[in-house]
């Protein structure tokens, strides 16, 4: 697991860890009050359910 150094790096990593299925990364930069949405109007909130996504994408 890589995290970012600078703030400006963040989305980046984000982007490479999702895209990459690298699970671990993705969920050590997510903040369980936070929402992604990885398709429009699709959004996802919970550990739980952004783990589950790691298999659809």
């Amino acid at each position: 697991m890589n995290l970012p150094k600078r703030a400006e790096d963040a989305h980046a990593t984000l982007v490479a860890a999702f895209n990459t299925g690298d699970v671990a990364t993705v969920m050590s930069m997510y903040d369980v009050s936070g929402i992604f949405v990885p398709e429009p109007n699709k959004p996802v909130s919970g550990s739980a359910r952004l783990r589950n996504l790691s298999g659809r994408y």
